[in-house]
This record gives C-alpha cells, structure tokens and sequence, in this order.
C-alpha cells in the first residue's frame, strides 16, 4: 500500500477525475503554496504517482500507478484515458 499525505491524496484525486487527468490546476480546496507545494509534486514524480508530458503548454499528469495509489481502475470500458496517450502530443 502506497503512503500518501492528505495533499497528494488530493492532488492525485483531483486528477483522476478529469477528462484529461492533469494534475493542474490545483482544486481551490488546497491551500497550499510554494515550497510546500513543490515539495508535495516533486514527492509525487519521484514515486512515478505523476509526471510531465512534452505538450505546449507543458502539463503534469497522474500516471496508472498514481490511480492505482487512490483505488481507482480504469472503467472496462476505457472510459478513463491512459496517459501514456499523451506522450505523441
């Protein structure tokens, strides 16, 4: 079981119920700024939870293992996009 802080659980959540499962922007339900924040992405990246995609402009998405993080699986039928898609934008 992965650990995860009251901020990434949000961060991670907040992502997998989007279209395009991008972590930005953040819910307004999150306070917090700067270097906390950073500190709570970089955290997420390092566990492969999120990562960039090459897109203009650049965006940060949750990956498969963050979605698997919160107890999300994709719906059968692929109504939940991979975000390895993304990686040709």
């Amino acid at each position: 079981m992965t650990y995860l802080s009251d901020a990434g659980r949000v961060v991670l959540s907040n992502a997998a119920q989007r279209d395009d499962l991008s972590v930005l922007p953040l819910p307004e339900t999150l306070t917090i700024k700067g270097g906390a924040l950073k500190n709570v992405l970089a955290g997420l990246s390092k566990r492969g939870l999120i990562r960039e995609v090459q897109t203009e402009p650049q965006r940060i998405v949750i990956t498969s293992e963050g979605m698997a993080a919160i107890g999300v699986e994709p719906d059968d039928e692929g109504e939940t996009p991979d975000p390895a898609e993304f990686d040709d934008y």
